[in-house]
């Protein structure tokens, strides 16, 4: 990166852009960034000489972190309720907003088979139903994952739709929306549940402030 300063703001390293002994240039500002965030010195700018060992381990610390309160949200996820209803009884709550979720998979030429040998005896396809179940978690899943990205805890006028998808219909897509909310009186929905909710709470917080802060490419 091109920069008009002749030496570093902060550790006042000569800058140079080719040097036979290498060069040393003012980092980015997303390195910049991540280094303010952990660092206890701040600074406007950094060179490769002051800045490029701090960020190589606040880099490190930033990715250990999101993976931590990521593995601490994922159990606590299915504590955000998900309802059909559009306005539960009792319930005080803010809109957030629409959320969506789809998953598509593929039926496979022995799936159809078994579901045409199974419907011709009047049973249920074993194998399409796992499907639909699988792809219904997911999208409960992703609905629950953008809930708390939007600061919510909770999911009303949920609706789940079907279909076979592609050219030959050789595919199964299950598609899930709903209303984001985030419920002022968690208390109504048991203790265990709202300490959940307010954990998760607390986790969505922390990963959003860690994913403002995106890791680049290069560091100049």
């Amino acid at each position: 990166m091109m920069t008009s300063f002749d030496k570093c703001p902060t550790c006042g390293a000569k800058i140079k852009d080719v040097s036979l002994f290498g060069r040393n240039i003012i980092l980015n500002a997303e390195v910049v960034a991540i280094i303010n965030k952990f660092h206890s010195e701040k600074s406007s700018h950094f060179c490769n000489k002051c800045g490029e060992s701090l960020y190589e381990k606040y880099r490190n610390v930033l990715i250990k972190e999101r993976y931590v309160v990521t593995r601490k949200i994922l159990p606590l996820l299915s504590a955000i309720p998900i309802l059909s209803l559009q306005s539960p009884l009792n319930w005080d709550y803010a809109v957030l907003g629409l959320v969506t979720a789809q998953s598509t998979t593929g039926t496979g030429v022995f799936s159809e088979i078994t579901s045409s040998f199974t419907d011709l005896f009047g049973t249920q396809s074993n194998a399409y139903n796992k499907k639909l179940r699988d792809g219904e978690d997911m999208c409960q899943s992703i609905l629950r994952k953008e809930t708390l990205e939007l600061g919510g805890n909770a999911i009303l006028a949920a609706d789940i739709d079907y279909a076979e998808v592609g050219g030959n219909k050789g595919m199964l897509m299950v598609c899930m929306t709903g209303t984001a909310v985030i419920l002022q009186n968690p208390e109504l929905l048991g203790e265990k549940t709202e300490k959940s909710l307010n954990v998760l709470g607390e986790l969505g917080v922390r990963l959003t402030d860690l994913d403002q802060y995106k890791i680049p490419v290069g560091i100049d």
